[in-house]
């Protein structure tokens, strides 16, 4: 089995559900089917609203979930869910908030981010960035512009 990928991206102001939006757009667009990890329902609320509004000329089909299990035959390519939620036909999550390292290792590709704009928010994904290091990932950091 391929170990799981774990990307970084550099986020300098908010929201952290804009970029979210934006990270689940294009993994679409590689041909991934996504779980947009929410910390509650009220963040996952404004993420499904996002998905709808982020980018004019976009159009990202997704649903909202209570955590648990997604119907495996779901048309949509975005499941927003508060939760860790079971869909074996996602290979990707974007992690509007902080997930277990052993349900992220269940995707092929991890993106989180290094929230740039609130001191205690970096710590914390500085933290998480080293946690995956020491489980023996190498995560890449991609700073705004997406460069390496």
């Amino acid at each position: 089995m391929q170990q799981t990928r774990v990307i970084y991206l550099e986020i300098p102001r908010p929201p952290i559900e804009r970029a979210a939006c934006f990270a689940a757009a294009r993994l679409v667009e590689q041909g991934q089917r996504v779980v947009v990890h929410a910390a509650d329902e009220q963040q996952a609320r404004a993420l499904d609203e996002m998905l709808w509004s982020f980018d004019p000329d976009s159009f990202v089909a997704h649903c909202r979930v209570e955590a648990g299990p997604v119907d495996e035959n779901s048309a949509e390519s975005v499941v927003v869910a508060a939760g860790e939620a079971s869909w074996p036909a996602a290979t990707a999550v974007v992690l509007a908030a902080p997930a277990s390292a052993e349900w992220c290792e269940g995707f092929s590709t991890v993106v989180d981010f290094a929230v740039k704009y609130d001191p205690e928010l970096l710590q914390a994904s500085r933290a998480r960035f080293r946690a995956w290091r020491d489980r023996g990932f190498d995560p890449e950091y991609r700073d705004r512009g997406g460069r390496r």
